[in-house]
């Protein structure tokens, strides 16, 4: 579970950055903004709100800031629906109780932070003028406001025009002022470029490498050289070319055209050949997996150096914003420091969240040790005494509460399991090493490896030798005249061979001696690994007992807190994933999970082209979800509302599969298991229509190649 904590911690922060930066021209044209009746009408009177009604209020030396600089629930209510939408508009839906409070919590501590930095601004005259805010909603306006579709969409949603721009206009005076700020602290010199370059130069060389081109998409490598010789004979222009032959319909109407590109963003070959090429100059024909290109050179923007970095606008500004932002990250938390900012969050959920973070270090340092602390401390708010005496998760604790207590007890577990791989690797080297190694260090264990080391190189070029010697010799003997004295290179012959079989006895006995070493090394690895861990080699059996004992418990509590999630009536994917893991006999979990990952394979399915593509792998994934969802369906101890549950998706899954003759065959079955299910005779009548139909069209296809032939 580290990988999922880390992975979402990264990737939240991504988000929430993106959305911080690009959110206003983004919620300018979002399909799935939905504001509230208050937020769109005009100011009211002024309402002073209690501190009880804050998410967050800020502190300062311990003294509360005014009610301007706190956090209120709507606002990240907003921001948090922003983030879901991005995702959603990328195909990914956060789950609500594993991934969704990290995203709140840490969406309200990056707002938190910018209120810190409004703070400042306010107090330091770095805040924008109303003209300047003005001047700025107008330049918004422009910039994304570009179309008379766009413009209706506006004004369907926010009433007109002016009342989008009183919508945007605070969260714009928010982003001025934190821009004032970061101009104002955080500064970008000649140095910080160079350091910069030097830094990522990899990445920047590659970046700046661009090249404007357009391109011509044939299948036959002669079609594409007759349409060069035609384009340098003058027959045709490149576009004309273009437009005549290429296949590449997404640009042959306009000659080509492919603008700007850098790599990555083309197949390798192709975008060698275009950075290769000269501008002005038609390069190819190039064959790639797509058939083969002619390219035409119209521009290039090579980088090889410094100087041509700095003239670079586009990379200049990325390096200039991306050294002022970590500028500004360092003098943040300085300011935050020296001025004893702090938060206080009246949530008790995000209060437990936010302090996991903080005892391990944004999800950093998963240590068993800092874990137990912390399920130590959670355990006395969300752990309940029962009735027969046994201690489990109170039902009525926040499920996201629980979420989070499963996945801190997942990972000790995954340290646990690690700890018993690292006793068990111990106790198989300990019977394979000698005594007498046991009691050296592993200094001494790794300079008796490299002294072998050496002499193995040494017999190895010995046997080489005495192999090429014996295939000399062996030769002379083969060639020697009839009748020839030979007697004394057989002699010599026999001496290579045992000379050869002690070398290899020899380099045989090192073998065996370096790998004993080897593993003595290793052994002493682990001696020292387990003492720092306070185990004493004798007790490694004992301790591996131990951990089995508490694996055991706390698989039993990660069961029964998944058990409460799932019969909390959540939509969260992930626990019906992880019940299933847990509890894989479940025949209602399997069930949902089956459903689960038909819904997943049914975007392929969907997708003619995909699916032919992909075929082969596929397939025998869809074949294992079928036979999984019939042995629930076909299970005559299984309750018939989840048999006829099962039938469905199998059903569904042909459907969307094309197989109508398997079809037919659960219909049957469905029918024989509930025969007054709705309109199941006429149901299996269409799809027996429909394998007619299908037969009949492969006939005529048949027949009408047979006669081409």
């Amino acid at each position: 579970m580290r990988d999922f904590i880390m992975k979402w911690r990264v990737t939240i922060i991504w988000v929430i950055a993106i959305v911080f930066v690009v959110g206003i021209g983004w919620l300018a044209v979002s399909p799935y903004m939905n504001l509230s009746t208050s937020q769109q009408q005009t100011e009211q009177q002024e309402y002073v709100p209690n501190s009880s009604e804050a998410l967050a209020v800020i502190t300062k030396d311990s003294t509360e800031l005014n009610y301007a600089y706190w956090l209120m629930p709507n606002e990240v209510t907003e921001r948090v629906q922003q983030i879901e939408e991005y995702y959603s508009y990328y195909g990914k839906n956060l789950d609500e109780l594993f991934e969704m409070p990290f995203v709140e919590l840490n969406a309200a501590k990056a707002m938190i932070d910018d209120k810190i930095a409004e703070y400042y601004a306010d107090t330091n005259s770095l805040s924008p003028t109303e003209d300047e805010v003005d001047k700025e909603v107008e330049a918004h306006i422009t910039q994304n406001i570009t179309t008379d579709a766009i413009r209706q969409a506006v004004i369907q949603r926010y009433g007109s025009v002016e009342n989008y721009k009183s919508y945007i206009k605070p969260e714009i005076n928010k982003q001025l002022k934190k821009t004032n700020v970061k101009n104002n602290v955080a500064t970008v010199t000649e140095a910080d470029l160079e350091k910069y370059f030097d830094e990522n130069k990899e990445t920047i060389m590659k970046n700046g490498n661009q090249v404007k081109a357009a391109h011509i998409l044939v299948d036959d490598q002669e079609l594409a050289n007759d349409i060069l010789a035609q384009i340098n004979n003058g027959e045709l222009t490149f576009s004309e070319a273009a437009v005549k032959y290429s296949t590449d319909k997404s640009n042959a109407e306009t000659g080509g055209e492919l603008d700007w590109f850098g790599e990555g963003t083309m197949v390798d070959e192709f975008y060698e050949a275009a950075l290769a090429g000269e501008v002005g100059t038609v390069v190819g024909p190039v064959k790639t997996q797509y058939g083969y290109h002619l390219i035409d050179i119209q521009d290039k923007k090579v980088l090889n150096s410094y100087d041509d970095f700095k003239n670079n606008s586009e990379l200049l500004t990325t390096a200039e914003d991306a050294i002022k932002d970590d500028k500004y990250d360092v003098w943040l938390e300085s300011y935050k420091k020296d001025n004893e900012f702090a938060y206080i969050l009246n949530d008790d959920v995000l209060n437990v969240y936010d302090r996991y973070l903080t005892e391990t270090n944004n999800g950093e340092e998963l240590t068993t040790v800092i874990l137990d602390n912390f399920t130590k401390w959670l355990e006395e708010y969300i752990v309940v005494e029962g009735e027969d005496g046994s201690r489990k998760i109170d039902t009525e604790v926040d499920p996201r509460t629980v979420a989070l207590y499963v996945t801190v007890m997942e990972n000790i577990n995954d340290n646990l399991s690690t700890q018993k791989r690292t006793l068990n690797s111990f106790l198989e080297i300990s019977s394979e090493v000698a005594d007498e190694y046991k009691v050296k260090s592993e200094e001494d264990l790794n300079a008796e490896v490299e002294k072998i080391s050496a002499e193995l190189n040494q017999w190895n070029t010995d046997s080489l030798n005495i192999n090429n010697n014996i295939s000399e010799t062996e030769t002379l003997i083969s060639e020697a005249a009839t009748g020839t004295d030979i007697s004394a290179e057989n002699e010599k012959l026999n001496t290579l061979k045992e000379s050869l079989i002690e070398v290899n006895e020899k380099i045989d006995a090192a073998k065996n001696e370096q790998q004993q070493l080897k593993n003595a090394v290793n052994y002493v690895k682990l001696v020292s690994q387990l003492k720092e861990e306070n185990i004493y080699t004798d007790d490694v059996e004992s301790v591996i007992s131990d951990i089995d004992k508490t694996l055991a418990t706390n698989e039993e509590t990660i069961l029964n807190g998944l058990t409460l999630l799932y019969n909390s009536n959540t939509s969260s994917t992930q626990v019906i994933s992880q019940l299933y893991k847990y509890d894989p006999e479940n025949t209602e979990v399997k069930l949902k999970w089956l459903e689960m990952q038909v819904e997943q394979y049914t975007l392929y399915l969907n997708d003619n082209e995909i699916f032919t593509q992909y075929r082969a792998y596929l397939e025998p994934q869809l074949l294992q979800l079928q036979l999984g969802l019939l042995d629930i369906a076909q299970d005559s101890e299984e309750p018939e509302s989840r048999r006829i549950s099962a039938y469905e998706d199998v059903l569904n899954l042909l459907e969307k599969w094309g197989k109508y003759e398997e079809e037919i065959t659960y219909l049957e079955e469905l029918k024989a298991l509930k025969s007054d299910y709705p309109d199941i005779d006429q149901i299996i009548d269409q799809v027996k229509e429909q394998v007619e139909l299908l037969k009949t069209a492969t006939e005529t296809s048949i027949n009408s190649t047979s006669t081409v032939e």
